[in-house]
């Protein structure tokens, strides 16, 4: 049971990131900018012919590091 993960990124159904590529561009969390690339994703899939866009996250990455986790408390309600 499941799905055929090589598949399903090869047709651009599922794209796995990690953080380097997602929160941590340019090696820190700058929540402007995350915005902005969720929504450049949103763009793409619906430009794919996709009616939307699921996103699971995590945040461990800000754990060890006290700096992180201000930039992510630090929530813009956008």
């Amino acid at each position: 049971m499941g799905i055929n993960v090589d598949a399903a990124v090869n047709s651009g159904r599922l794209m796995v990131a990690n953080q380097e590529d997602t929160y941590l561009r340019n090696g820190r969390f700058e929540p402007d900018k995350m915005i902005r690339f969720w929504a450049d994703a949103l763009e793409l899939a619906i430009a794919s012919g996709f009616s939307g866009l699921r996103v699971v996250g995590e945040a461990n990455w800000a754990l060890p590091h006290p700096s992180r986790r201000g930039d992510c408390q630090a929530r813009d309600p956008r």
